[in-house]
């Protein structure tokens, strides 16, 4: 399995099971700065709304800045694949404002990490 496809599914697994466990468990919903996020914390240092589509899409243009000068880099491969998956599991809640724990945020995130494995397998 190539480095990007595997760096995908760890980084989906690894997002999902945290967000369930410890960030709703944890009930931060109360504090919406809670430094104990690093989005949480980016927010309190830097007074900006940030969200964890806006950290994806800054390692994302970081990402393509790297494999630009460097090419498709094992390295590369895993931050492409850490930030795709950050942003695949974010983009429909923060486009449709709708809750991310829903089990159709869950199914959608799913299908289009699937998609994105699929596609990336004839790439890669």
């Amino acid at each position: 399995m190539n480095s990007f496809v595997l760096s995908l599914i760890v980084t989906f697994l690894i997002l999902r099971s945290w967000a369930y466990s410890g960030y709703r468990a944890n009930n931060y919903f109360d504090n919406e700065d809670n430094p104990n996020t690093i989005i949480g914390w980016l927010r309190i240092k830097t007074g900006f709304g940030w969200h964890l589509i806006h950290f994806s899409a800054l390692i994302f243009f970081i990402a393509s800045l790297l494999i630009y000068s460097q090419g498709f880099t094992f390295f590369n491969k895993i931050i492409l694949g850490i930030c795709t998956s950050m942003i695949l599991d974010q983009i429909f809640p923060l486009i449709g404002n709708w809750d991310y724990f829903s089990k159709k945020m869950f199914v959608i995130a799913t299908l289009l990490h699937i998609i994105t494995i699929i596609l990336s397998i004839k790439v890669f």
